[in-house]
């Protein structure tokens, strides 16, 4: 903003607004560990996410599977930045 007087004098003044996002993100649709028999392995969940912040999150899933011959783990992850 700036404002002159009668006599020409300036002053401007200004205010600067500073927005930080000091939140998380929240994972939405994880499923809990579970143990399943060999021929019921269940699809990877579909999991979504929500933020105070931003509207347009993209949850990437990465997969190690650690079964050999029906025995073993699998172990899925989901991220979101």
């Amino acid at each position: 903003m700036t404002v002159t007087d009668a006599n020409g004098n300036i002053v401007t003044v200004q205010q600067t607004v500073t927005v930080i996002d000091n939140e998380a993100p929240v994972l939405v649709g994880v499923p809990a560990d579970d143990t399943v028999e060999c021929d019921a392995i269940p699809a990877a969940a579909v999991v979504t996410a929500t933020d105070n912040c931003d509207t347009t999150l993209s949850v990437s899933l990465s997969e190690v599977d650690g079964v050999v011959d029906g025995v073993g783990t699998i172990t899925r992850t989901w991220s979101v930045t």
